[in-house]
């Protein structure tokens, strides 16, 4: 058995064709390591993956980059890893190896883990191609039907995806949260601050009555009713517009390169959806708005008070009028 570890010359005793092919198997690592499509460059076309899950087994190069897809979503340095040649001929070669798998800085996910591999190679155009690949994980107990390594680490990462769509999403209308507008503030005020834009500052009028009079429920049904219209007044107009609820019955909606105009215009579109998404409610429900455009070293936080003291203006105007559960 030729043996021999990263970044050492390999044995003498091995065909010209082994030490490709151990040559092969680092650079496999290595590119699935970096997301490297040249991966795919030392996968024969009739590859058979068997995978560190129970019974994952599939053949052709299409079906294996299906079935490792979700591995491309993250990022894993590897350390520690061995590289031993099995067996060589001059068109044929078995390596089989370990690698310690461990989280890159690039990632949120913190965990460590080994994995063994086999590959078996084979001369096409000179160069090795990898025609049977076996990966496995040597942790695990296989006396029960516990897949730690591999499954817990997807469970643990759809779960870090939950709680942090949980963060940035308002739970009862799905829209972003407050949190979401905090996190990217920076992001979002770099580009108001050239003068663009638009904010639109809602609050609806009536929901406390509504509230008082039939409870709780249904104040709540008139909170998503305005969040659903918001949406689809939103996504008629200007798609990547961004839709907040920040807090109570209050609502800010903006897009940061868009002129006024389609703020403007998804008010005239909210107007319609309300009446379809409330229903009854919309007897007793109205909305006050404040709409404000970019201006030239205005940060985005001084637009969102200008924006939200409109809307009180037109609270306040609407209360002394007498028309307060009017429409928009």
């Amino acid at each position: 058995m030729i043996t021999h570890s990263k970044g050492s010359v390999p044995l003498s005793g091995a065909t010209h064709f082994g030490r490709q092919a151990l040559r092969a198997a680092h650079l496999m690592c290595y590119y699935d390591s970096h997301h490297d499509l040249r991966y795919w460059d030392i996968i024969h076309p009739d590859i058979v993956y068997m995978g560190p899950i129970s019974d994952e087994i599939v053949v052709g190069i299409e079906a294996f980059k299906k079935s490792i897809a979700t591995d491309f979503i993250y990022k894993l340095d590897r350390y520690e890893e061995k590289y031993r040649l099995l067996f060589a001929t001059e068109d044929k070669a078995l390596v089989s190896g370990s690698y310690l798998l461990q989280f890159s800085d690039e990632d949120p996910l913190f965990f460590m883990m080994r994995q063994r591999f086999t590959v078996f190679f084979v001369k096409v155009e000179g160069r090795p191609r990898a025609l049977h690949l076996h990966v496995s994980d040597p942790d695990n107990s296989r006396d029960s039907d516990t897949q730690f390594s591999f499954n817990a680490g997807l469970e643990l990462r759809a779960f870090i995806a939950r709680l942090h769509s949980l963060s940035v999403h308002d739970h009862m209308t799905g829209l972003y949260s407050r949190n979401y507008l905090e996190s990217e503030y920076d992001r979002f005020n770099a580009l108001f601050l050239q003068g663009q834009g638009f904010v639109l500052y809602c609050d609806l009028n009536g929901f406390k009555q509504v509230n008082d009079r039939f409870g709780h429920d249904r104040g709540d049904e008139a909170l998503t009713g305005f969040a659903e219209a918001l949406k689809d007044s939103v996504s008629a107009v200007s798609p990547d517009t961004f839709a907040v609820r920040m807090g109570g019955d209050e609502f800010l909606c903006f897009h940061p390169t868009q002129p006024w105009r389609t703020g403007l215009r998804i008010l005239r579109v909210l107007r319609e959806e309300c009446a379809e998404h409330w229903g009854e409610l919309g007897a007793l429900l109205s909305v006050s708005a404040g709409l404000v455009h970019g201006r030239m070293n205005l940060s985005l936080n001084e637009l969102i008070s200008i924006a939200e003291r409109r809307m009180r203006h037109v609270k306040q105007r609407l209360r002394k009028s007498g028309a307060i559960a009017g429409g928009l």
